[in-house]
């Protein structure tokens, strides 16, 4: 019988968006997570969160900037959900101007 995923990941909403967009992650027991923010070309803009969570709904919100408070330009970005041991998971989301 498989293992259920220890984390699964929310569609971001709102999803495009103009402000801020919010992705949801559901842990179902602590473990060390990593939130990324990544242009298509896989390079790491901003990373939201790298520590361990403890089971439950948790909310990550970007702002269109990257990791030096620059507002990237309109486009398709990807928010990754790494944690130790499963797969990456990954939403898009699309940043209008």
């Amino acid at each position: 019988e498989a293992t259920p995923p220890v984390v699964r990941v929310a569609a971001a909403q709102p999803n495009p968006f103009t402000g801020s967009t919010t992705v949801q992650v559901i842990v179902t027991r602590s473990c060390p997570i990593r939130v990324d923010v990544v242009a298509p070309s896989g390079r790491r803009l901003k990373s939201l969160f790298d520590a361990s969570l403890g089971a439950g709904a948790w909310d990550f919100v970007w702002d269109g900037t990257d990791s030096g408070g620059q507002t990237v330009g309109a486009g398709v970005y990807f928010l990754q959900v790494k944690s130790a041991g499963e797969r990456t998971r990954a939403g898009q989301v699309t940043l209008i101007r």
